[in-house]
């Protein structure tokens, strides 16, 4: 498992036309191949109240395993692919309360390996001000960890 972490600084909604495969490039078997976690319409609602100079932060949560296999991993700890999604997007916002983080993810298996996309809006929804993710030395160090955790918690491939 990897986790790559990237600011967007301007409107995100193409790109999450793109995400969801809603792109007319996008045949209906690439539609069929997408795993939706939360409610895009009420995400892209909030995300145009927010005027902060960065729009938005996104992690691609990618495996090496296919979305099968990665089932039938996570199928021995009872975990479905859903509260994996979830389980990352809190140790990825950790520090953050739910109603404090406007998230929207999409999960691709139409790719040689599983991965998920989790959109998180730059806005905090209590306090309107901007959240804090970063590019340090000491952020990128805790994603490292996460992704170690995850994998040798649920036996993953690790890069």
């Amino acid at each position: 498992m990897i986790i790559n972490f990237r600011a967007y600084k301007s409107s995100i909604r193409g790109r999450l036309a793109y995400l969801t495969r809603e792109w007319k490039e996008h045949d209906e078997e690439k539609r069929e191949k997408v795993d939706v976690f939360g409610n895009k319409e009420q995400f892209e609602a909030l995300h145009r109240l927010n005027t902060n100079k960065v729009k938005a932060f996104v992690f691609l949560v990618s495996f090496r395993e296919d979305r099968d296999t990665l089932q039938k991993k996570l199928a021995k700890y009872g975990k479905p692919l859903e509260r994996l999604y979830y389980e990352v997007l809190e140790l990825l916002t950790v520090g953050y309360g739910k109603d404090e983080v406007n998230v929207f993810g999409v999960g691709h298996w139409d790719t040689d390996n599983y991965h998920f996309h989790i959109t998180v809006d730059s806005r905090n929804q209590l306090t309107g001000t901007q959240l804090y993710f970063e590019r340090s030395k000491k952020f990128l160090e805790y994603i490292r960890t996460v992704e170690e955790y995850i994998s040798l918690k649920y036996g993953l491939g690790y890069n």
